[in-house]
């Protein structure tokens, strides 16, 4: 079974535009908001990698447990992504929203590349 390559130059290059531009906005309303940006940016790329190359080994070795670990993962990460908002949340109640915003900036070059799909 080949493989759909999920990260693409396009993916890459809007990701980045998006990064330098969200951080430069972070950077003008508050300093201090970077960081809360990053840690969620990196948590929600390194989420959907690891969801993807799993959910892709899973599939192919086994698949009887490709729904179990669906599961598993899903939870695992829904954790981890609230323990560290919990973290941030309560350290500085405004890192809030740069942090969600952090974690679902991934999302953009994905549905950019599904409407160039639905394009061609």
């Amino acid at each position: 079974m080949l493989r759909q390559k999920i990260i693409t130059k396009d993916f890459i290059k809007i990701l980045m535009i998006l990064l330098v531009l969200m951080s430069i906005i972070f950077g003008y309303i508050n300093p201090k908001f970077i960081m809360p940006f990053l840690v969620g940016f990196l948590l929600g790329i390194l989420s959907y990698v690891l969801n993807y190359h799993g959910s892709f080994y899973f599939l192919n070795n086994y698949k009887e447990a490709f729904v179990l670990f669906i599961i598993i993962s899903f939870i695992l990460r829904i954790i981890i992504i609230a323990l560290v908002a919990i973290y941030l949340i309560l350290k500085v109640p405004n890192y809030a929203f740069p942090y969600i915003i952090g974690y679902t900036l991934y999302q953009v070059p994905l549905i950019v590349s599904i409407i160039k799909k639905k394009g061609e």
